[in-house]
């Protein structure tokens, strides 16, 4: 997985699995991980096979486009919260 940057004015993280799991959340809940081991995005299921897919972090205002194939939707800010 590529790192997100982070710019100024990022207030969400958006977290997506292989098995069509999302998570958002506040940057500052964003756990991390002791004696320097990193942050915890996302604990996904022991299945074989799932593993983290995607990861965007949004501005206050900014929307959350989703593709799967053909299909798409857009979550709104006011919605994300």
């Amino acid at each position: 997985m590529p790192a997100s940057p982070v710019q100024d004015g990022a207030v969400r993280l958006a977290a997506a699995s292989s098995d069509g799991r999302l998570l958002v959340f506040k940057l500052k809940e964003l756990p991390e991980l002791a004696r320097g081991k990193g942050n915890k995005i996302l604990a996904v299921p022991s299945k074989d096979g799932v593993v983290l897919a995607a990861v965007c972090v949004l501005g206050a205002a900014q929307s959350l486009r989703i593709e799967s194939g053909q299909r798409h939707m857009t979550i709104k800010a006011a919605d994300l919260s």
